[in-house]
């Protein structure tokens, strides 16, 4: 599974929206929006953050590109 974040961008209404993907897991996986590019962008993580955090309560292991174990907060720095 590969996470990635596209670059947020305005979208003709004015809107922003953030590219998501979780490939090998969710195909696809829409947009975030919100009121400015760093509001898309946070959706976009709390998503994928959530996600993942709702497979891993299934029992689901997360691993980095270092082929370690990692928790899902750590992974995104929540409180830091």
């Amino acid at each position: 599974m590969n996470l990635g974040f596209g670059q947020p961008f305005q979208e003709e209404e004015g809107s922003w929206a953030c590219p998501i993907q979780l490939k090998g897991l969710f195909e696809h996986v829409s947009d975030a929006r919100g009121e400015d590019s760093f509001q898309a962008l946070m959706l976009a993580q709390n998503l994928a953050r959530t996600l993942l955090k709702a497979l891993v309560e299934k029992g689901w292991s997360v691993y980095s590109y270092s082929e370690k174990e990692v928790d899902v907060d750590t992974l995104f720095q929540v409180g830091v």
